[in-house]
């Protein structure tokens, strides 16, 4: 006998906890993530802590308190590093001098430091709606221990005296949550699996945090996110089955899904293909939940269509960042999932990188890109460097070069600033006869300019059309 294990990764908000069943974590969320710690205003003693911060508790956290002019602070600690928190903010803030402009530190060497900060589109608390912060982990970030609490602490202030106090609903530190759905071969649900089945490797953290039997063959599990976390192993270890690992790609995406089947101990292994073991099969999650599409109509068919095909994911459940820039491994993974190559294929490949390690979420996409001959074969890959629209064309042409052996002989293009000895002209050129880019409406291509994901899911929705459907 053999289960069938489908899983999808959720990283997202949500409005509610799930509903409480014996023996199970509270903190298992729907598509969502953990608390904060702590959280303060000032030196305020009534303070706002773990379950006062959820979402939907009717104690929403007020920030930036009218204390008759005194400096401002709101303080955000974990007991463990978090690169990444989300406001749900249902007042907004007001200052006196409309100055929205805020100032983020951390903790450092007995002092409070700069700390680089991505807004998200915050504002200083001046919109309502859902928005996340995020930031590179710092170097010699330290505990400090506030209002009697020791954790990794984080605060921010504004540069203007407020007016009137923002609210926020909910403030949480990023928790990856994972659910699996577990069938026999009958497709029969499984109900009987416990938490002590499953084991998780490849994390800063590899505790289950939270363990739901939700039954009807379903479980979910909330799995810690630290630091750089951005893939896990599962490994299911019942007694009924032969042990199996199940590798969760990219978690930082909010709707992956795979299946794998596990053996039966009782029944010969040879029975079945080995190759057949372990194939992750995506299944299809319908409409997006994007909501920051509307000034990307040009693009969102080709998001849609990437998403309901697994190729893309947002970096939160609900915001796919459009506007934002696509790293090289990114784009590698989507323009691979796009035309549909199966990367277990590359798994005995080399990798010369000294950038690219066998835990990278990206590892096994750069195996696949370096057998291709997608990317150059050099000693640094740059997984986590911007790929302007030059690279990305490239990468791209070369794919369809492998897969279906183009001629790359032309160097004309219509733009004037693509030379005809650049580099990468006849991939451009290429391109451009195949209907796949465009340019821009004055003439210019712009090769040096960072690829946008809105431009990415174009590129990648275009070729899937032309060349691989």
């Amino acid at each position: 006998m053999k289960k069938l294990l489908s899983l999808g990764v959720l990283v997202a908000l949500s409005s509610s906890l799930l509903p409480s069943l014996a023996g199970a974590a509270p903190n298992v969320l729907i598509g969502a993530n953990a608390d904060l710690d702590y959280v303060y205003m000032d030196e305020d003693s009534t303070t706002n802590y773990t379950d006062e911060a959820e979402d939907k508790d009717n104690d929403p956290v007020e920030i930036f308190t009218d204390d008759d002019g005194d400096a401002q602070y709101l303080y955000m600690g974990g007991k463990s590093q978090f690169d990444q928190v989300y406001f749900a903010i249902n007042r907004v803030a007001e200052y006196e001098d409309n100055n929205e402009d805020l100032d983020w530190e951390y903790y450092k060497d007995g002092s409070w430091k700069d700390l680089n900060v991505n807004d998200g589109g915050l504002d200083g608390f001046t919109k309502k709606g859902v928005y996340h912060i995020t930031f590179d982990i710092p170097s010699g970030w330290d505990k400090l221990t506030y209002q009697s609490k020791s954790a990794y602490w984080i605060r921010v202030s504004p540069e203007d005296e407020v007016e009137r106090p923002a609210l926020a609903e909910q403030m949480s530190m990023r928790v990856y949550n994972v659910e699996l759905n577990i069938e026999d071969e009958d497709n029969d649900d499984i109900d009987d699996l416990v938490r002590s089945d499953f084991e998780v490797d490849y994390g800063t953290n590899n505790n289950i945090i939270g363990f739901l039997n939700r039954n009807n063959g379903e479980y979910w599990f909330a799995l810690a996110a630290e630091a750089n976390d951005t893939s896990y192993k599962i490994t299911i270890d019942d007694s009924r089955y032969k042990e199996e690992t199940v590798s969760i790609s990219s978690v930082d995406t909010s709707r992956d899904s795979y299946s794998v089947e596990l053996e039966d101990k009782s029944k010969n292994s040879s029975s079945k293909n080995n190759d057949d073991k372990d194939r992750y099969v995506h299944l299809s999650s319908g409409a997006t939940p994007f909501r920051d599409l509307d000034d990307y109509g040009w693009a969102e068919a080709a998001i849609e269509d990437l998403y309901d095909r697994g190729v893309v994911e947002g970096r939160s459940y609900y915001y796919y960042y459009p506007a934002a820039d696509v790293s090289r491994a990114e784009f590698l993974k989507m323009i691979l999932l796009s035309a549909d190559i199966d990367i277990e294929d590359y798994d005995d490949e080399d990798e010369d990188f000294r950038d690219v390690a066998s835990h990278d979420w990206f590892y096994e996409y750069v195996q696949a890109g370096l057998a291709l001959d997608i990317i150059d074969d050099d000693s640094y890959f740059n997984p986590n460097s911007d790929i302007n629209r030059a690279e990305a064309v490239t990468m791209l042409v070369r794919l369809e070069d492998e897969l279906n052996d183009i001629d790359l002989d032309d160097t004309y293009t219509p733009f004037w600033d693509v030379n005809r000895y650049d580099w990468f002209v006849e991939y451009i050129a290429y391109a451009y006869d195949e209907d796949i880019i465009e340019g821009y409406g004055d003439g210019y291509f712009r090769p040096d300019n960072d690829l946008s994901r809105a431009e990415a899911a174009v590129l990648a929705d275009r070729a899937y059309d032309q060349w691989w459907d």
